[in-house]
């Protein structure tokens, strides 16, 4: 019987079912924020149609096929910074994929999204820019319009929609009065762990298909008349009842300038994310998460070590199947059963009633059964401990062998499974290290 690894992601992502980005109640961070992480190449709906029909507005690109920024204007002058894929090939867009705001028309895009765990929303969004002009900056390229709710568009809904200011902290009610009022800016100051800095400028290799976080936190306030008023208008947060849990909302977002680039959109309950971590940490745990190669043991497949995998492991020594090599030196033998038993799972042999220790109850356990020197099939609960099929003598030889007899359990107890959320904590960056939550004044 060959070994098939038990291989799951960490639950840090979304699963996706049917165009539908669903949220599990596993999708939690170390610090207790439960999140949705939308890949924007999931879109349902490109311009009102099928993602993969859309040619104008918001678009497909990838970087295994990728599209060419332009290099002159409509009057023939050079493009400063044109010419580039997009995407590159270096770009560190989750799964190399992403949605642009082409040079034509307008549009929307939509995802649905399914939440398993009701609270308020805050919006992340990864992004990049391309330059589309003769300027030396990407302020021509940053902004859309994102909608005041989930399953309301990001433009007429907005009127007379009752939400908040910009004051997160102790927030006053504010009434939208214009279809620009989800007016949000892709900011060229990005945030990690709480320091800001600056990239707006086409001479740095910043932008240009590598991607950034940032906390969709305000939208520009305008008035009933379209007109500007200040870069506060409405704070950006999106409330998930406990009616809404389980039932598909739409989520949508409509161009405003062009050449804007979208990896993803990640809602979290926390808006922190960026202050209590970085930008690489952020990447780490949304995008790349860590695979979990398994309960190393588990050879039966059901998350942790238990007599069923001795007694399979066992059967895979007489067939000699290497399959269930544990120690790497290419066979299945004694060996890689003293490595599950002594090292894995921390117990002895002849624990035959798997409660960390060997001592008289496992004798009356096996003897119970009465297979002893009968030569009959026995497993390790009846008695085969050293592996080869029966119970006889030479199974208390291992047993004894290992010294292990009425001393108790070993330091540590038995072990099953690995350290819990140890990977969770390892893609945040945070084994050993004292997280220091920053915030803003």
């Amino acid at each position: 019987m060959s070994v098939r690894a038990t291989v799951c992601l960490l639950a840090l992502m979304a699963s996706t079912a049917l165009g539908v980005e669903v949220q599990t109640e596993d999708n939690v961070t170390p610090d207790g924020s439960a999140y949705l992480w939308v890949e924007a190449e999931n879109a349902v709906e490109l311009g009102g149609g099928n993602p993969q029909d859309a040619t104008t507005g918001f678009i497909l690109v990838d970087k295994d096929d990728p599209i060419k920024s332009i290099s002159e204007d409509a009057n023939g002058n050079e493009i400063i910074k044109g010419g580039l894929d997009i995407l590159p090939s270096d770009t560190n867009a989750s799964r190399g994929g992403a949605i642009l705001h082409d040079l034509v028309g307008g549009g929307n895009a939509k995802w649905q999204v399914q939440f398993a765990l009701p609270g308020t929303y805050y919006l992340y969004m990864h992004y990049s820019f391309f330059n589309r002009d003769t300027n030396d900056n990407y302020g021509n390229e940053d902004s859309i319009y994102v909608p005041p709710s989930f399953n309301a568009n990001s433009r007429d809904d907005w009127i007379g929609y009752v939400g908040v200011d910009s004051n997160f902290e102790d927030p006053l009610e504010k009434i939208g009065d214009s279809n620009r009022d989800g007016w949000m800016p892709l900011g060229k100051t990005i945030v990690s762990e709480g320091a800001s800095e600056t990239h707006n400028s086409t001479e740095e290799d910043f932008w240009d298909g590598q991607f950034h976080w940032a906390w969709m936190d305000v939208a520009v306030d305008m008035d009933e008349n379209n007109a500007y008023v200040g870069d506060f208008g409405h704070g950006i947060q999106y409330e998930v009842t406990d009616e809404d849990v389980g039932n598909v909302l739409d989520f949508e977002i409509s161009t405003r300038e062009q050449y804007g680039v979208i990896d993803g959109l990640l809602f979290a309950t926390s808006n922190e994310l960026l202050f209590d971590y970085s930008q690489e940490q952020m990447d780490a745990f949304f995008l790349n998460p860590i695979v979990d190669p398994g309960v190393e043991g588990d050879f039966n497949g059901n998350g942790s070590r238990d007599i069923g995998d001795l007694d399979l492991l066992a059967a895979a020594m007489q067939s000699g199947d290497a399959s269930f090599d544990l120690d790497g030196d290419g066979d299945t033998d004694i060996d890689d059963r003293t490595r599950w038993v002594t090292d894995l799972t921390n117990t002895y042999y002849g624990d035959s009633n798997f409660d960390g220790e060997f001592n008289s109850s496992d004798f009356v356990a096996v003897f119970g059964i009465a297979k002893y020197e009968t030569g009959a099939a026995a497993t390790w609960a009846e008695g085969d401990w050293n592996g080869d099929g029966i119970f006889d003598s030479s199974d208390f030889v291992t047993a004894f062998g290992s010294q292990g007899y009425e001393k108790g359990a070993r330091a540590g107890g038995l072990q099953v499974v690995p350290e819990p959320n140890a990977l969770v904590l390892v893609a945040f960056g945070l084994l050993g290290i004292t997280s220091v939550r920053r915030r803003r004044a």
